[in-house]
């Protein structure tokens, strides 16, 4: 036994071994183009040309980064003709990560306080009580609830009775909305630009907006049930 620290050898090892292992998956996470990229996983799964187009990553720089992912144990992969599929490994405790991490870095680096206190975002997420009060007005027709994701996105799972406006078609659809309702708007989840934007361009149109400070994947892990667009275009639970 090593009298300075008091651990065997074996445990000294063993520590190295698994702190090692944490590393790897703590690199993962430590680029920007990464977390993008699993930020756009958590809304569903992506080929590498669709996420190279989302993030404005060359395909060879995506595919790259992927395997990194791959490597690390957050991303699985898998083949669709041509193509090659991706969708997170374990999406709850992906997306709880990267929420941890987002609150961090706001409370803590002044840059990211600055930038996302510049777009009036939220001081942190609702609470589940505030969700389901939103979603249950929403359903019983008191409020209006907007999805600003794209339509892969949007089928793929949304909020019960949300419509799908996509934030690139506000400015020529916002009349669609403006029957006295107010709206509540998300995108992506907590930190999400288009959430913020959104609600910044409607209210100088005089619409009672209001950003919902969360996404999808957020609302999943609180247990909340999702609608899914069937092929269709109809809503099924």
């Amino acid at each position: 036994m090593d009298a300075d620290t008091g651990v065997t050898a074996m445990q000294a090892d063993f520590q190295q071994r698994i702190c090692a292992c944490l590393a790897r998956v703590g690199k993962a996470f430590a680029n920007g183009h990464r977390l993008a990229l699993l930020r756009h996983l958590s809304q569903g799964e992506r080929s590498v040309e669709s996420l190279a187009r989302l993030t404005g990553l060359t395909v060879a720089n995506t595919s790259q980064h992927l395997q990194h992912l791959r490597n690390a144990g957050l991303v699985e992969s898998r083949k669709l003709g041509q193509n090659v599929i991706y969708r997170l490994a374990e999406e709850a405790a992906i997306v709880q990560m990267l929420d941890l991490i987002e609150g961090l870095a706001i409370r803590r680096l002044h840059e990211a306080h600055l930038l996302v206190s510049e777009l009036d975002m939220p001081a942190g997420s609702p609470s589940s009580s505030q969700v389901r009060r939103i979603l249950a007005d929403a359903m019983s027709g008191r409020v209006r609830l907007v999805d600003l994701r794209r339509p892969e996105e949007h089928a793929a799972g949304s909020l019960p009775g949300a419509c799908n406006v996509p934030f690139d078609e506000l400015e020529h659809r916002h009349r669609e909305l403006t029957d006295g309702r107010p709206l509540w708007l998300f995108g992506r989840g907590p930190c999400c630009e288009l959430a913020a934007l959104a609600v910044r361009q409607l209210r100088a149109a005089g619409v009672d907006a209001h950003n919902l400070g969360l996404g999808v994947p957020q609302c999943r892990n609180q247990g909340l049930l999702l609608d899914v667009v069937a092929d269709d275009g109809s809503a099924a639970a």
